[in-house]
């Protein structure tokens, strides 16, 4: 069974409170099934009897997209003056929905998922409401866990390109000078670089003696490069 159905299912459920919203959902469903009348304030005695109409107007020609593959739900009439009329009710519910025309019909639709929601619920589907918002969180939950995989399968890719450079330039000066070349502060982060090649400048510091700060390894490994550079001639 489709989502749209199952909303459907669930609306087709909803006993209305009374009379009033009794005769709204049936007119309602009438209206849009077969009349092209307009939509008559007299049929909303109370605030109820605006959501039952809601409701019977979707069960004859609403239908909404599976949350998790989109987030759309719309009432599609060819009675073009009838969806105006629509859009103009739930406007005055405090809704946003949009109008459009497709192949003659008047399309009201809805792209967001708050108003989705917000209007499921005023038709008494609020099983389908809720599933909409626990798709959505799950959504975002899966879309936070990717933003921090790419974030730190990036940083990984930065810090071995950058390890990569820093050994090719150890391994020039190891074979034009030797490392006892070298000052005993930049011999020693040059040993440490060799033995930890998959170690943040961060944490290569903290196996210096005394210990290093980020920007003071980087301050070492620059002066190591600039040691390279001279060796292969490059100014």
């Amino acid at each position: 069974m489709s989502f749209s159905s199952e909303v459907k299912t669930e609306l087709a459920c909803v006993l209305p409170e009374n009379d009033c919203c009794r005769e709204a959902q049936q007119h309602a469903h009438e209206m849009f099934s077969r009349r092209t009348e307009p939509i008559y304030d007299r049929l909303f005695i109370k605030e109820c009897c605006v959501y039952a109409f809601l409701r019977g107007a979707f069960l004859a020609v609403g239908s909404v997209t599976d949350p998790k593959k989109d987030y759309h739900l719309e009432f599609a009439s060819p009675h073009q003056q009838l969806c105006r009329d629509l859009l103009a009710l739930m406007e005055g519910l405090g809704l946003n929905p949009k109008y459009m025309t497709r192949k003659g019909s008047g399309i009201v639709y809805f792209k967001e998922s708050e108003q989705i929601e917000d209007l499921l619920t005023m038709m008494s589907a609020t099983n389908s409401s809720l599933e909409i918002m626990g798709v959505k969180i799950l959504k975002n939950i899966r879309n936070k866990a990717n933003r921090v995989t790419n974030c730190e399968t990036a940083n990984i890719t930065k810090t071995v390109d950058a390890a990569s450079l820093q050994l090719e330039m150890i391994e020039i000066i190891y074979r034009k000078a030797g490392l006892d070349s070298l000052p005993p502060e930049l011999r020693e982060i040059a040993l440490e670089r060799m033995n930890n090649p998959d170690m943040s400048l961060r944490e290569l510091g903290e196996q210096l003696s005394p210990p290093l700060s980020r920007s003071g390894v980087n301050h070492r490994l620059a002066r190591l490069k600039k040691i390279a550079d001279e060796l292969r001639g490059i100014k």
